[in-house]
């Protein structure tokens, strides 16, 4: 555990270079803006997105400075070093996701609305988990093309899929789909412990998987 907590430090040091304490100081403004401008909650989605944002920049910096020899001579194996990067990760979109929390209620309280911190928990935690399993998506194909082949790979299919979920969402209401989605919702309301089981066991399960997939890709590089 020690070498897989260290393998994600130094992913972690990687940012230093690149994250100045003026960056973080515009990052919160812009976060408490949203928070003003649009919705509270949009600080929460702000947060959640500039943490992502930052999750890829090892695979950017190990290709432009050709880091991956270094990494190949540290006394840490590839599927520690893997798991590490993924630790390295979450705890950057977790910081993120808590940061743009705290800029929400402080929007809030600012601007003189009840603070809902069940709602702001049900929000971070969707943001949360949104994030982990994209950069789940992600990871694999960066390890079995590089980031920047990797990056096009998966931009434009989300991209496809964010316009068709635009579109298919301006166009169920009034059908049998959305039917069964309004239904779906009921469920969720009524059942939230079983929800939550059932979304953190879709998590786990295609963490695992993303883990398995990029220390298989991860072991076919030659560094």
């Amino acid at each position: 555990m020690d070498k897989v907590l260290q393998a994600g430090r130094l992913d972690l040091m990687t940012l230093k270079s690149y994250v100045k304490p003026h960056m973080l100081v515009l990052f919160a403004g812009i976060a408490i803006f949203m928070g003003f401008s649009v919705e509270n909650s949009m600080s929460i989605a702000f947060g959640s997105m500039i943490g992502f944002l930052f999750v890829s920049y090892p695979f950017a910096l190990a290709e432009r400075d050709n880091l991956n020899t270094l990494y190949a001579t540290l006394p840490v194996s590839k599927v520690k070093m893997v798991i590490g990067r993924y630790l390295f990760a979450a705890v950057i979109v977790f910081i993120g996701m808590a940061s743009g929390s705290v800029m929400s209620v402080f929007a809030m309280l600012v601007d003189k609305k009840p603070v809902d911190l069940k709602v702001i928990v049900i929000t971070a935690a969707s943001f949360f988990v949104a994030f982990v399993l994209l950069f789940c998506i992600q990871f694999p194909l960066y390890y079995k093309l590089g980031y920047a082949k990797g990056r096009l790979v998966v931009f434009i299919p989300l991209m496809l899929i964010s316009a068709v979920g635009l579109f298919v969402g301006n166009n169920i209401k009034d059908t049998a789909v959305w039917t069964k989605l309004i239904a779906a919702a009921q469920w969720v309301e009524a059942h939230p412990q079983g929800f939550a089981a059932v979304v953190f066991l879709a998590v786990v399960v295609s963490v695992v998987v993303s883990i398995f997939a990029s220390v298989k890709l991860s072991a076919k590089n030659e560094y």
